[in-house]
């Protein structure tokens, strides 16, 4: 629980810090949208590859 808690965290701090460095460097609406979307996509990469290798031992302490 704590784990999906703390890359819901991660997943607003990193749209903040675009709407942020958008509103700074006074980019236009497409600009804040595709560094949404390049930095989801990251994001989502690094959270498949993690459930990837850790999530069927996570899987089976679940289970039991």
């Amino acid at each position: 629980m704590a784990l999906f808690l703390f890359l819901l965290v991660i997943g607003l701090m990193a749209g903040g810090l675009v709407v942020l460095a958008s509103f700074s460097l006074g980019t236009f609406l497409l600009g804040i949208a595709l560094g949404i979307i390049v930095l989801f996509t990251l994001i989502n990469i690094f959270i498949y590859r993690l459930l990837a290798t850790r999530g069927p031992g996570w899987l089976e302490q679940i289970e039991g």
